[in-house]
């Protein structure tokens, strides 16, 4: 009975096994157990099925099945009509959906491509009006440099982790670099819910934050920092003169304890810092950046009173 099951497409009479599955026409015990399933896998279960059984029988099975869908109730044009539009507000509405997001990801670094384009018009013009002779750039008319545009002292760059968990790793490393280009100027550098990792923090450290940088607001909340960006980062905190606000809460991956004071000892060196934003599990260290938040505003509350009374 074996062999002949193995070595043959013809189910033998007495076999109870393979003539359960002949109840359906998709190899099933029951008819109900193919509802709900995709034209893929109906299919994948009708092939496997053709494997086991006769040709004759397979096409009493499929006269069966055509009995079963002729006498099965027909769609009306307005039934018809109306799953069209629903089926087309479907796909429209994820065609709007893909489309903001590809918008979305062209227009990340509108700012830095503008900037880069009028670059590229001044060495143009600059290379042009060096070539020709000495008499004719004498009797033309030079033109006056365009005023650069001052950086942008507000950067927020939020809300974007749907474009970069598309990007590949390259051109990941392209926007950590313009990120940085941008933080390197601002006042206000502000990148939530980007997804960004250890690895900018590296970038970050290396091309910004210099004690000579006018950073004011640093806000990276709601990302992917770990351990070893945020130790990378308590290392620049205490040189970056004009901080005074950082906010690093909600990272997907957790900081250990010894981390989190490093953190904090980095915050406490630098006496700017009175507005703090750090995720911390015991109660000690919460106690203690409350504890340096007060501290450093007393600090600068007194050069405040100083400086009124030399004045």
């Amino acid at each position: 009975k074996v062999n002949t099951l193995v070595n043959t497409k013809v189910v033998p009479e007495n076999s109870t096994v393979i003539r359960e599955k002949k109840e359906s026409v998709f190899g099933e015990e029951a008819e109900g157990t193919a509802e709900g399933k995709t034209l893929k896998e109906k299919m994948a279960m009708l092939q496997n099925n053709m494997k086991n059984v006769s040709k004759v029988q397979m096409k009493k099975r499929l006269s069966r099945q055509e009995q079963t869908l002729r006498s099965a109730p027909t769609l009306t044009k307005e039934e018809r009509a109306e799953r069209t539009k629903m089926v087309q507000a479907v796909v429209g509405r994820r065609m709007s959906q893909q489309k903001a997001i590809t918008d979305a990801e062209a227009g990340l670094f509108d700012d830095e491509e503008e900037e880069e384009k009028e670059e590229m018009e001044d060495i143009k013009e600059n290379e042009g009006n060096s070539e020709g002779s000495t008499i004719v750039k004498s009797q033309e008319k030079v033109k006056a440099p365009k005023p650069k545009k001052a950086p942008k002292m507000d950067i927020n760059k939020n809300n974007n982790a749907q474009i970069f968990a598309r990007l590949t790793d390259k051109k990941k490393e392209e926007a950590y670099r313009k990120f940085v280009k941008m933080c390197k100027t601002a006042k206000i550098f502000s990148a939530t819910n980007n997804l960004l990792d250890d690895r900018f923090i590296e970038v970050l450290v290396e091309g910004a934050l210099k004690p000579e940088d006018p950073l004011e607001q640093l806000i990276l909340e709601s990302n992917k920092i770990g351990n070893r960006g945020l130790s990378m980062l308590a290392k620049a905190i205490p040189h970056l003169k004009n901080l005074h606000t950082i906010r690093l809460r909600n990272q997907s991956v957790k900081a250990s304890v010894p981390v989190q004071k490093l953190l904090l000892d980095a915050i406490d060196a630098n006496e700017n810092i009175t507005k703090i934003g750090v995720d911390v599990t015991n109660d000690q260290n919460r106690r203690r950046m409350n504890d340096i938040s007060m501290k450093h505003s007393e600090i600068k509350r007194k050069k405040r009173l100083a400086a009124r009374a030399a004045k």
